[in-house]
């Protein structure tokens, strides 16, 4: 008489499976006296599924008032990509600045907000696509280019009207 492995227990580890078993006779089928680990694809995470949806968008055209894969301003692409998350933003810049929570411009991550303006208004907003240990960059709609990255450091037009950032999730 065989026998075969019952699997008991599956433990999820460092993104392998583990199958825990004990034996026991003409139980478990043939295929199964195995124990093989199996590699799992991890999820992604939602500011991943952000940044991937906004890179889907770069060269459209910039548009005033614009929301739509047509066109978009600003506050209108942001709204845009996160809604696809099931985030509702407002749908100005400045109404989307009073959402969400306030970080620094150094733990700025992967789907936060950078908002810009002069003195005390705000009038831009991008988002993240930086990983924290990179230069801050944001993909944004600017008005004469359309949907583009902008690597901060590089530019001084942009650094110098940086506000702050907000997380929404």
């Amino acid at each position: 008489m065989d026998t075969f492995l019952k699997i008991t227990t599956i433990i999820f580890f460092s993104g392998f499976l583990a199958f825990l078993s004990e034996k026991n006779e003409n139980t478990v089928p043939e295929i199964c006296q195995d124990e093989v680990p199996i590699q799992l694809e991890k999820s992604k995470s939602k500011s991943d599924l952000i940044v991937e949806k906004a890179k889907k968008y770069l060269g459209t055209k910039y548009q005033y008032g614009g929301q739509s894969p047509k066109g978009f301003d600003c506050s209108g692409f942001t709204k845009y990509i996160f809604k696809g998350e099931k985030i509702k933003l407002a749908r100005s810049a400045k109404e989307q600045a009073k959402q969400g929570t306030k970080v620094a411009f150094e733990k700025a991550e992967k789907g936060d907000l950078l908002f810009f303006g002069k003195q005390k208004s705000i009038s831009h907003v991008g988002i993240v696509i930086s990983e924290a240990t990179e230069p801050l960059t944001i993909i944004h709609a600017a008005s004469s280019r359309g949907i583009v990255t902008t690597k901060l450091k590089e530019s001084k037009y942009w650094q110098s009207k940086m506000k702050f950032a907000k997380r929404q999730f």
